[in-house]
């Protein structure tokens, strides 16, 4: 039971992902095409950065983000290690397989991580207000994703069977 809902979790940050960094894209492009839109959103750019102190936020962020992404790796390289350790009294060729799947998985969660943190990163030292009409949306559109990565890993790394599919399938309800 706990296991179903912590990888329905686990899927819905991915879709939430997903529909963010479209939808950033697609505010961008609109506001490209829509003038109107535009004109807003250089308005509240202009007024964050009246208000807000923009550049010091970021830089917080991005360290932030770097201290996050740094962690995960250490977690997911501990993980990694108490997998051999726990496996070291299967059979080798089983415990080959066990290690080389926790391996694998562990790769490409800290690699979506690490790229999601690059391409904040990226983006927000290379572009500035001026360059997209939609730089904070986006920025923000980003970090969001970022974070949202880093409970992913967090979930897998609690625990790591929420991505294993179980041989039994689930019993449906009973009905009163």
């Amino acid at each position: 039971m706990y296991n179903n809902l912590m990888r329905k979790i686990y899927h819905r940050l991915s879709l939430i992902q997903i529909i963010l960094l479209f939808g950033a894209y697609g505010l961008q492009e609109f506001a490209a095409r829509n003038t109107g839109l535009m004109q807003y959103l250089v308005y509240l750019s202009r007024k964050w950065e009246a208000v807000y102190p923009v550049a010091t936020l970021q830089y917080a962020v991005i360290a932030l983000l770097c201290a996050l992404a740094g962690n995960q790796v250490v977690q997911a390289l501990k993980l990694v290690k108490q997998k051999e350790a726990a496996v070291a009294s299967l059979k080798k060729k089983q415990a080959e397989n066990v290690v080389a799947l926790t391996k694998k998985k562990v790769r490409y969660l800290v690699l979506q991580m690490v790229l999601l943190t690059l391409c904040y990163v990226i983006f927000t030292l290379s572009y500035t207000s001026q360059s997209f009409a939609a730089y904070y949306f986006l920025s923000l559109a980003l970090l969001i994703a970022a974070l949202l990565q880093y409970i992913r890993i967090t979930l897998y790394l609690r625990n790591p069977d929420i991505l294993t599919v179980s041989d039994t399938p689930m019993q449906p309800k009973k009905k009163k």
